[in-house]
């Protein structure tokens, strides 16, 4: 009977469920490794293009990718920067609008005070959260992080295509790839400074269980076991 107790005991010790822990981040690559490659200006015409392929999922529990700065349009070597503010989906862009206007000096020096944004769409990736509700842990070796902004689960390889653009004056409501309305205006003095920063997000990976067959099968030896255990003592 204690050998049954003691084997009962294992059996319900393997089958139990493991915490994956937490979330921590931003780290670039992600355990594993990543496959990356970029195309396209990211305030031109067609903005740019981040793809994103080769994971290896044994080496975490759970893996999610996302912007962790966008900094507002500024021009160059302007200081005090600071990030847009992530204010949601709009079809299938992710908008993030500026938190300060853009000053930009024309050709004849007139000043305009400008609203930018940046919009994002991706392609092959999982539902949206944030850093802050996942419970991430910032790695404070990364310049910085924005825990309200979108994180989305990776569970293959995917895309994303991100654009900085700027209110056009000229036709009001509607907005303009950032170099392009620069090109537009003639301006040749004044050069645009923009940032954006992504990273990855992993749990530690979780220790593998056996199989139900397994587990079925060795449950059926203990059992066998205990039975001829007592066929011994009736003799």
């Amino acid at each position: 009977m204690k050998i049954t107790v003691s084997l009962l005991s294992f059996l319900a010790l393997s089958c139990g469920s493991l915490n994956a822990g937490p979330l921590t981040g931003p780290a670039y690559p992600p355990p594993g490794g990543v496959t990356f490659s970029g195309s396209g200006p990211g305030s031109g015409s067609g903005g740019k293009t981040f793809s994103y392929s080769g994971f290896d999922n044994t080496a975490y529990g759970s893996l999610y990718w996302g912007p962790t700065s966008v900094l507002n349009i500024a021009n160059q070597n302007d200081t005090g920067v600071a990030d847009m503010t992530y204010t949601g989906l709009s079809g299938a862009d992710y908008i993030f609008n500026s938190t300060q206007n853009w000053a930009f000096q024309q050709s004849n020096s007139t000043v305009q005070s400008l609203a930018t944004r940046f919009r994002m769409t991706v392609i092959g990736l999982g539902a949206v959260d944030t850093e802050a509700h996942l419970g991430a842990t910032a790695d404070l070796s990364f310049s910085s992080f924005n825990p309200s902004f979108p994180l989305f689960q990776v569970t293959g390889g995917f895309s994303a295509n991100f654009f900085f653009e700027v209110a056009d004056p000229r036709s009001p409501g509607t907005w303009t790839g950032v170099n392009t309305y620069q090109n537009a205006v003639n301006n040749s003095t004044t050069h645009n400074q923009t940032s954006v920063k992504f990273g990855f997000f992993t749990t530690p990976a979780i220790a593998p269980v056996p199989e139900p067959g397994t587990v079925f099968l060795f449950g059926g030896g203990a059992l066998a076991l205990v039975a001829f255990a007592r066929r011994k003592l009736v003799r």
